[in-house]
């Protein structure tokens, strides 16, 4: 058995690195190169919603997940405010057959969508969730 000592340092003139930089790093790109990922990996074209929330967005990134486990092969595309945390908003997009269970205690609210399905609002970890879903056309 092994023990570590980690000891780190800041001070108060220590900057957090700006989302430009933070956000790839972790697998993060633009949101158009995630989405071609995305329709390559499922030979299926993809349309995101043309309207995002009326909401000042400063950053936005997406990151396509092509897991060993299928079922987790999944889409996200994440819209930030540098200046409010509030201001942070993400959509999943999955396979309809490896869709997630939502959680009702995260449930915020409910809408109808034009097409007469239903999109979940709901607020994890500090993220506010869009959940709905939608036919995508095929290119195969």
């Amino acid at each position: 058995m092994s023990t570590f000592l980690l000891t780190l340092h800041a001070s108060a003139k220590d900057k957090p690195s700006p989302y430009e930089e933070t956000y790839p790093e972790i697998g993060y790109k633009s949101v158009e190169e995630a989405v071609d990922d995305f329709e390559q990996h499922f030979k299926q074209k993809l349309k995101l919603p043309f309207r995002v929330p009326p909401i000042s967005f400063t950053h936005h990134f997406g990151r396509f997940s092509d897991s060993k486990y299928e079922g987790n092969d999944a889409l996200e595309v994440t819209f930030i405010n540098d200046q409010s945390s509030e201001n942070h908003y993400k959509i999943d997009i999955r396979p309809l057959k490896y869709k997630l269970p939502l959680r009702e205690k995260y449930v915020v609210n409910t809408f109808k969508l034009k097409n007469g399905k239903v999109a979940t609002y709901m607020t994890i970890s500090g993220f506010n969730v869009l959940v709905f879903e939608r036919d995508i056309c095929s290119i195969c």
